[in-house]
């Protein structure tokens, strides 16, 4: 595994690992709940490309040093959210706010580690490279979410999707140009992150076909 891919494993481990511990911690899971939830949503993605690609068994099952990142984070955001628990309840926005940004770090690397992944595997197809980078980057969240009962953020979190395709078009196209890998993992990184970043400041939605609140809000006036 290159060092750049190892670089980007660890830091989109980091940001997945805390998102999933965050909403077990609002779910009030227990210790090993908040580990659960976040291997669930840091590996999920990244089994899930590896069986659909034919790598098997997945890399998870071989990077013990990413679960042990994983674990180790978990258990980080476990004890100072048991230590400060009446500064995180005072603070919940914030720190869901934060959240979110790192959220849109953790897909960023793991969109592109994801490209990279089926790049080196011998993947040839552009469709299905840029699907399973798509997926390596949205499908432990999705995953998490349904575990939760909840509606999976990827289908109206605002343009998570979108994001996550326009990196791993971007890093493919540089890739094919012959980009130095760095520069093209940092630029197709941080145009996900970026569009994300700017979809949650100025509220950039997708359209729907029915804005159920907005109607019943104009019914009752």
């Amino acid at each position: 595994m290159s060092t750049v891919l190892i670089v980007l494993e660890i830091i989109g481990v980091i940001s997945f690992s805390v998102t999933g511990a965050l909403m077990a911690i609002d779910k009030e899971s227990d210790l090993l709940g908040v580990i659960f939830l976040s291997v669930i949503t840091s590996f999920g993605g990244g089994m899930l490309r590896d069986l659909f690609i034919g790598n098997t068994p997945p890399l998870f099952f071989s990077s013990y040093y990413l679960a042990a990142v994983c674990i180790g984070t978990a258990i980080t955001v476990f004890v100072l959210a048991a230590i400060f628990k009446r500064q995180y309840v005072k603070h919940e926005g914030l720190i869901n706010v934060i959240n979110n940004y790192v959220d849109a770090i953790g897909l960023g690397v793991f969109v592109i580690s994801g490209v990279k992944i089926c790049i080196d595997f011998g993947v040839t197809n552009p469709f299905l490279i840029v699907i399973m980078g798509m997926l390596s980057g949205t499908g432990g969240s999705m995953t998490r979410d349904v575990i939760m009962r909840e509606v999976p953020a990827l289908f109206k979190k605002r343009i998570y999707l979108i994001a996550g395709i326009a990196g791993a078009c971007t890093y493919y196209i540089m890739f094919k140009a012959g980009v130095w890998d760095v520069v093209s993992v940092s630029v197709s990184a941080g145009l996900v992150v970026l569009i994300r970043v700017l979809a949650t400041i100025f509220k950039w939605n997708m359209p729907k076909a029915i804005s159920f609140d907005k109607l019943r809000a104009e019914d009752e006036e």
